[in-house]
């Protein structure tokens, strides 16, 4: 569990715990919870080929963010993250 970074949006890039960086590709709301898409990032920044999943939650202390390990929550989420890349694709092609 890391601490989270107030007011996170898309393109932030946030450091876990652990210094590994992530930039921020997607975030969503599923369940009444937010889940937000990550690739790391090496030290200029640029994408490696690791792809996380983290869970936004909340405690007396504040938010927080936890790695999504569980293939089911997965394999749940991970359709509305593909559907907003292609809404968000389509959405360029237009302009």
């Amino acid at each position: 569990m890391d601490k989270a970074k107030e007011n996170m949006s898309i393109e932030d890039i946030i450091t876990l715990g652990d210094n590994r960086e992530l930039l921020i590709l997607d975030i969503i709301d599923y369940k009444e919870s937010k889940y937000i898409y990550c690739v790391e990032v090496d030290e200029e920044e640029n994408p490696k080929e690791n792809f996380i999943f983290l869970k936004l939650g909340q405690d007396e202390d504040g938010e927080y963010v936890i790695e999504v390990k569980d293939e089911a929550t997965i394999n749940k989420i991970l359709p509305i993250f593909t559907a907003n890349y292609l809404n968000d694709k389509d959405d360029e092609e237009d302009v």
